[in-house]
C-alpha cells in the first residue's frame, strides 16, 4: 500500500511480507501478541522514519514481517487495519516520545498509565 504526493514522489509506504509468504501468516496467527516496532529516524533523503515490524517466533528467531514509512500514527493505524483489528498485547520500542504517543493513541483502547510496566512516561 502506498501513496504519492502532488510532485509524484512516494509519500506513504506500507508493506507486509506475510501477504506473500504463508509461513509468515502462520507466525502472525501463532505469535502475534508481541511486536517489535523499530525505526531509523529521518535518516533518508525525504526525512521520513523507516519503521520495521518484527516479532520473535517459537524458535527465538527474529522475524521481520513488515516495513513502512510515514508518521507513526498512520503506520500503526494501517498495521491495525491489515491485522484485522487485532492489536498486539506487548510492543517493544526504543522509547521515542513520538512513537510512545502514537502507540498509546492507536494501540491502547482503554489504558491506565499506572498499569504499564517498563514504560517510562
Amino acid at each position: 500500500m502506498y501513496d504519492v504526493n502532488e510532485e509524484g514522489r512516494l509519500h506513504k509506504f506500507f508493506f507486509f511480507f506475510f501477504r506473500t509468504d504463508p509461513r509468515l501468516t502462520f507466525d502472525n496467527q501463532k505469535f502475534g501478541e508481541v511486536v517489535v516496532f523499530d525505526t531509523t529516524y529521518k535518516t533518508n533523503e525525504y526525512k521520513k522514519p523507516l519503521i520495521v515490524f518484527a516479532r520473535i517466533n517459537n524458535n527465538f528467531y527474529s522475524i521481520i514481517f513488515g516495513c513502512a514509512f510515514e508518521t507513526y500514527e498512520w503506520v500503526l493505524q494501517t498495521f491495525i487495519d491489515v491485522m484485522g483489528m487485532k492489536r498486539p498485547i506487548s510492543v517493544m520500542t526504543d522509547g521515542d516520545k513520538a512513537m510512545r504517543k502514537a502507540i498509546f493513541r492507536r494501540l491502547c483502547i482503554n489504558y491506565d498509565h499506572s498499569t504499564l510496566i517498563g514504560m517510562r512516561l
